[in-house]
């Protein structure tokens, strides 16, 4: 058993240990990185450990890395840093000094934001009654890099509610959600990721988290193989050039379920990788793809996807698609499959811009059957034989279906985009 730990992110910094949340709760925004690495008095997680997460913002203007324009190699976590000026325009706690670069600190705010950081006004340490002037300052972006591997097994950060109670089924999950804003400076600034995945950590699980506001992808997975992810009831939503989600090679055997990627300036989510499961999500309002799945072997089950500017799916591999609804793709069609093999089961494309399901390559070999067409823009099909079971629009698909199960959802849109 590992152990749990309590973090509530949106108060000032405070240099505490976790171990409950009756004073000695993780503190401030600087407090997610500084609980991975066992800067101060965090804990360094390890193997089966659980972060309970207070409902709030996760604000990266209350985190940033100052860059002094001199060594100062005897300050340290824990000390208290402000504004040189006289007035004291900021004030802010040392998450960590970096050792091996003693100009760099890592500084969790407590009573202002970054953009009341004058780098001019230099830094005054009281704690060591010592000032540094200061090179620049700018937003600490997220970092896990240590937390989960295939030897520590699983580190779960979970959101909870107001009064530190977790989810049961039923409750609203909106109760539970924390929030990380890459928002700052009252839309001045904007952090370029809300979290960034840098070194592959394995076996990671955020539960009733929300992503959003960067200014490119809100969840970024940078270098290769983070494996074993899941992601529960987590919303991506409002990246500012980006995606929801973007994998930069393969996030392999996720899980993602009940969790939402709207409005994101690009893909909701590019598709994570090899045998990984989509399940019970929607993907909505996005500027490019709902999903743009590269990689084989993934299963996408019970996904609402609709009004997204190009395909609602767009699927690069060998993928299962069973029970989902495809709704009025902007430019695009509700499925397109490109030079590739995939099998669409008991789903519903209607209202796309141009094809229900469409394949890139004739005779390409994908299947199709027990599907619902109806008002796409120029066929049901394009380059696919008609599924024997499925009806629709088109000649080869049945008219007048039996009432037997081939609803999928509501077949009311409007209820659906309620899900």
């Amino acid at each position: 058993m590992g152990n749990t730990y309590y973090w509530e992110p949106d108060v000032p910094y405070a240099d505490n240990d976790g171990s409950d949340h009756a004073g000695n709760e993780l503190r401030g925004t600087a407090a997610f990185e500084a609980m991975q690495n066992g800067w101060g008095n965090a804990p360094t997680l390890a193997a089966d450990d659980v972060v309970l997460i207070k409902k709030g913002n996760v604000d990266l203007q209350h985190y940033v890395t100052l860059v002094l324009d001199s060594q100062q190699a005897t300050w340290a976590t824990g000390d208290a840093v402000k504004d040189d000026n006289g007035g004291g325009e900021w004030e802010g706690v040392i998450a960590y000094s970096d050792g091996a670069d003693p100009t760099t600190l890592y500084v969790g705010l407590t009573n202002c934001n970054i953009g009341d950081i004058t780098p001019a006004n230099g830094i005054n340490n009281t704690t060591r009654t010592q000032k540094a002037g200061i090179a620049s300052a700018d937003i600490r972006q997220l970092t896990p890099t240590v937390a989960g591997s295939a030897a520590a097994g699983n580190i779960t950060f979970r959101g909870v509610n107001d009064t530190w109670t977790e989810f049961t089924a039923g409750a609203d999950p909106m109760d539970f959600q924390v929030i990380f804003d890459g928002l700052v400076d009252g839309g001045a600034t904007q952090a370029t990721y809300c979290l960034l995945v840098s070194t592959g950590p394995d076996y990671v699980t955020f539960e009733n988290c929300t992503f959003q506001n960067a200014s490119s992808h809100n969840l970024y997975f940078v270098t290769n193989y983070a494996d074993y992810w899941t992601l529960l009831r987590c919303r991506f939503a409002s990246s500012g050039g980006g995606s929801g989600l973007y994998s930069n090679t393969m996030m392999r055997m996720a899980t993602i379920r009940d969790c939402t990627f709207r409005s994101n300036a690009a893909t909701g989510i590019y598709m994570p990788g090899t045998y990984s499961w989509l399940v019970h999500c929607v993907f909505a309002d996005n500027g490019t793809y709902g999903i743009d799945s590269p990689y084989s072997g993934t299963a996408i089950v019970g996904c609402l996807c609709y009004d997204n500017g190009d395909d609602n799916l767009r699927v690069q591999s060998n993928n299962c698609v069973y029970g989902c609804i495809f709704d009025g793709s902007i430019a695009g069609s509700g499925v397109r499959i490109d030079a590739t093999v995939a099998m669409i089961i008991a789903c519903r494309m209607t209202n796309n811009n141009q094809y229900g399901i469409e394949q890139d390559t004739a005779n390409g070999g994908s299947v199709e059957d027990y599907n619902v067409f109806h008002g796409n823009g120029v066929a049901d099909l394009l380059n696919m034989v008609s599924g024997i079971h499925s009806y629709g629009d088109g000649a080869n698909h049945i008219a007048d279906p039996a009432d037997d199960g081939y609803v999928v959802g509501s077949l009311n849109v409007a209820e659906d985009k309620e899900l």
